[in-house]
């Protein structure tokens, strides 16, 4: 009998450490990130880490380049823009960290983990559960699809359609549809990552936004609805009711389009609304 374990290793860094820790530690300057179009500033965290540990944790991911950890630098968020509302509407303009800002194909990995909250219809995943394949996953975790919020009540896909809601006493624009990429395929309880679901069931049938593709081999399905607060402050709690105040349509805009077209969408997208609404 061959026993075999892969190497465990553990360490603890600050969520958010603060100046003057990072002065005492030698933290490096900020350092420019690459994340498909966009280049955001962050803390280069090797200075939390021991030496011994990182060259553990390298040696286990099978990396052979330079190896650190970074975190996005919270006095350097990166403005949001693309199907985000825009500053003079809200009264601030959305910022992110990290969240991917991805493009659409020929840029591989389409997701749309780009605004500050993301919601997730419980009966959409049922939906979907319902469809998969015979070799795909028995059952389909609600976790694979990485939401903050999810809710339940409304029919599967009912918030396709949303454009500004209410969860307990706070209000959220509906951004867009989040498009969907390949890591639901992973199962978040073991790691293990299927072949083809639920992406091949999701690309039957859930490929309904036009931006972000309806035909064709780039396109791309979509779960999901990407949320911004209507104020810079507000809380969630369990068991908050959602009131739907607005309806309409959605355009994804990808992370790769530049910003002056990703304004020309947002505004004649928000111009068909107020038409169709007079």
């Amino acid at each position: 009998m061959n026993i075999w374990a892969e190497p465990q290793i553990s360490f603890r860094i600050p969520f958010d450490p603060p100046r003057d820790r990072m002065k005492e530690k030698g933290y490096s300057t900020t350092e420019r990130m690459k994340i498909f179009a966009d280049e955001p500033e962050a803390l280069n965290m090797s200075a939390e880490i021991p030496a011994n540990i990182l060259a553990k944790l390298k040696y286990t991911l099978g990396v052979s380049n330079t190896f650190t950890l970074f975190r996005v630098d919270n006095e350097k968020r990166r403005d949001l823009f693309r199907c985000a509302p825009r500053k003079d509407e809200i009264g601030y303009q959305p910022v992110v960290g990290f969240s991917d800002a991805a493009s659409l194909p020929p840029t591989p990995l389409p997701c749309s983990r780009f605004y500050p909250l993301h919601l997730l219809n419980l009966a959409s995943v049922r939906d979907v559960a319902s469809k998969l394949g015979p070799t795909g996953p028995r059952t389909l975790d609600a976790l694979r699809f990485r939401s903050n919020i999810y809710v339940t009540g409304p029919a599967a896909f009912a918030e396709d359609g949303w454009k500004r809601i209410r969860i307990g006493s706070a209000t959220y624009h509906v951004a867009c549809r989040t498009a969907r990429c390949g890591l639901p395929n992973v199962d978040p309880a073991t790691g293990i990552k299927d072949a083809n679901e639920p992406s091949t069931t999701l690309r039957a049938y859930r490929c309904v936004d036009e931006g972000a593709g309806t035909e064709g081999p780039g396109r791309v399905a979509c779960l999901g609805v990407q949320l911004v607060p209507a104020k810079e402050l507000g809380a969630v709690k369990v068991g908050d009711e959602v009131e739907v105040l607005e309806t309409g349509e959605h355009w994804f805009i990808a992370g790769g389009v530049e910003r002056e077209e990703q304004d020309r969408l947002y505004y004649a997208l928000k111009e068909k609304g107020r038409k169709g609404a007079g």
